[in-house]
């Protein structure tokens, strides 16, 4: 892993347990056979700038007891955008910004406690300013959470990215608060994107699927809900969770979807509810030698084999390559192209039957 410089120090923490965890049989990352992105190739050495350009977009998170302030919980989070008005009631014709994180981060705070946010400098050290911020929504299904505070000059807005353009072995750089530390910063590069990974959410009974930014850029707990940003200085990620032990991976929750699911809360102030269809699905690459018990070819090594099916003119026993004209090659870039698109949507399906031949599209409206 290339070294980088940080503000004349360099940071390689190594990890501790984040604020999800995942297992080894669980979290089961699809083969890497892409090429390094020119970035890649380009030493960065020193990430100064970008650092004195962000920081103050990267707020630290404390969930404290509101008469005593002992702090029960710390984490990260980030200054994404404002709006002309403000859902508290204290804040009469004024105007307000918002953070967004895990909702993992603020899962102790029940009545009698607060969130304060600790703002920082340019150069990413504390700043000395903080405000009590009030929770606008979470949703532990999809890790994700919003607070208010009023619009002010103590912080930065982050600018917003766009994950869908990343690419294996583009520069990354994290920043957030790992172990109650103010603003640290790690860095790496990506090592693949829209990875499956199943974490055990107590909060909501049962294990959810996230499609994960995964790193080499070390994150630690408390890093959750922080800032994982590109050469550019972008936002394309919320550092969330830990990958694995021995690999040395670390997962980021992609912005695009984080955002969208951000803006649900604000407008619904409810658990925001996936775009799904119908359809019993098999990922080809994992079928292997177990093609041949469903009858399907050699030469279909790509796509989604429909098992089952109630939606009415979507055939079971086809095989999906494409949604909307983009290639799904396995089961997990299928859900994360649904993810793009809201209930109610009608999406078009490029479907072919299981020997290959018989190219042809259908049409399915998305629901809960």
């Amino acid at each position: 892993m290339k070294k980088v410089r940080v503000l004349g120090y360099l940071l390689l923490v190594m990890v501790l347990l984040v604020g999800c965890s995942c297992s080894n049989d669980q979290c089961k990352c699809p083969g890497d056979d892409g090429n390094a992105s020119e970035e890649y190739k380009q030493e960065i050495t020193d990430y100064s700038e970008l650092i004195e350009a962000t920081a103050r977009s990267v707020v630290m998170i404390k969930v404290q007891n509101q008469d005593s302030k002992q702090v029960i919980a710390t984490g990260s989070g980030v200054v994404a955008f404002e709006t002309g008005t403000c859902i508290n009631s204290n804040y009469i014709n004024q105007k307000c910004a918002y953070i967004i994180t895990n909702a993992h981060v603020v899962n102790k705070l029940t009545s009698g406690y607060e969130v304060e946010v600790m703002f920082s400098t340019s150069d990413g050290f504390m700043s000395g300013e903080s405000e009590i911020a009030m929770l606008v929504g979470k949703d532990y299904y999809e890790d994700v959470a919003v607070l208010e505070i009023l619009k002010s000059e103590k912080y930065s807005l982050a600018t917003i990215g766009d994950s869908s353009s990343i690419n294996r072995g583009d520069f990354v750089y994290t920043i957030g608060s790992p172990l109650g530390k103010f603003n640290y910063t790690t860095a790496g590069n990506i090592s693949s994107y829209n990875v499956p990974i199943e974490i055990d959410n107590s909060r909501v009974g049962k294990e959810t699927t996230v499609y994960a930014i995964l790193t080499d850029a070390p994150i630690n707990e408390g890093n959750s809900g922080g800032g994982l940003f590109d050469k550019d200085g972008k936002l394309i990620g919320i550092t969330t969770l830990k990958y694995d032990d021995t690999t040395g991976m670390y997962g980021s929750l992609p912005i695009n979807y984080f955002m969208k699911v951000a803006n649900y809360l604000l407008v619904n102030n409810t658990n925001y509810v996936r775009p799904t269809l119908n359809l019993t699905l098999l990922s080809i690459p994992e079928l292997g030698s177990s093609k041949e018990t469903y009858g399907i070819s050699d030469y279909v090594k790509t796509g989604v084999y429909i098992q089952a099916s109630l939606e009415g003119n979507v055939e079971s026993g086809t095989v999906i390559k494409k949604v909307n004209g983009v290639s799904v090659d396995d089961e997990a870039q299928y859900f994360v192209e649904l993810l793009k698109y809201n209930i109610g949507d009608s999406v078009t399906l490029e479907v072919v039957n299981k020997d290959g031949l018989n190219v042809r599209t259908v049409t399915a409206v998305l629901h809960a």
